[in-house]
């Protein structure tokens, strides 16, 4: 296996524990800031847009901030919270999809084929 290779491995292997973690300290810090006292309408709304803001500053700071032409340059990381982010809208999607009007779902689904519009002209 080429050096390229190795290093290609080895920054995956990492990256997805470091991705785990990420998701985990996501659902922590959503965890905070969801008060017991809150309706179970608002918790869900609040988990959706805290899970979305979070998957939009992972993906961001991914393709933007730990970028291969940026002073911070990390594959690793770069990964790592391209794989976490990518879970935790999985995630969210799969377990409050039943919740959601259909507004907002034809909203996501606009959002995701734009986003699969513009990834496919970044890569």
């Amino acid at each position: 296996m080429s050096n390229s290779n190795q290093k290609l491995v080895r920054d995956i292997l990492i990256s997805i524990p470091v991705g785990i973690l990420y998701v985990y300290f996501i659902n922590k810090v959503n965890d905070m800031l969801i008060h017991e006292e809150d309706e179970f309408n608002d918790k869900i709304k609040k988990t959706i847009v805290f899970s979305f803001i979070a998957v939009l500053c992972g993906y961001v700071l991914a393709i933007y901030v730990f970028n291969n032409k940026r002073p911070l340059a990390n594959r690793m990381v770069k990964y790592a919270l391209s794989l976490g982010s990518t879970i935790i809208i999985v995630n969210t999607l799969a377990n409050n999809w039943d919740l959601l009007e259909k507004d907002t779902k034809t909203f996501m689904v606009g959002g995701f084929l734009l986003a699969i519009i513009l990834f496919s002209y970044k890569f």
